[in-house]
């Protein structure tokens, strides 16, 4: 049987644990969702239900799916990173839209120059 207290509590749990792995603070979580730190602060002591809004901006910020949250475990392929490369990931989280979609277009410049070129 469906029990959604316990469904609330493992998502907010996973919620932390991504956090947590990609070293975002309750507060700059919610600086980058648009939400307010009580919020969060409150969501992730589970003093508060969450609304589905805030939980699509949480998933927005933390570039994971609503559906992550649900299954048993958050399938990543961060786990298979070097610490260089996790690196990487992070700072291109960091970027804005319009930052990262030069990034994009760089990155495939880079990969469409030979190597024997260096």
């Amino acid at each position: 049987m469906y029990e959604p207290n316990e469904a609330c509590r493992e998502m907010i749990e996973k919620i932390i644990g991504v956090c947590k792995q990609r070293h975002i603070t309750p507060h700059a979580l919610a600086k980058k969702a648009g939400l307010s730190t009580s919020t969060i602060s409150y969501l992730l002591s589970e003093k508060t239900k969450p609304q589905v809004y805030t939980i699509l901006q949480i998933c927005k910020v933390l570039d994971i799916s609503i559906c992550d949250l649900f299954d048993q475990e958050i399938q990543t392929q961060e786990k298979n990173l070097s610490l260089e490369e996790e690196k990487l990931v992070c700072n291109f989280r960091e970027l804005s839209e319009k930052k990262k979609i030069l990034l994009k277009v760089y990155m495939k410049m880079l990969l469409a120059v030979e190597d024997e070129l260096f």
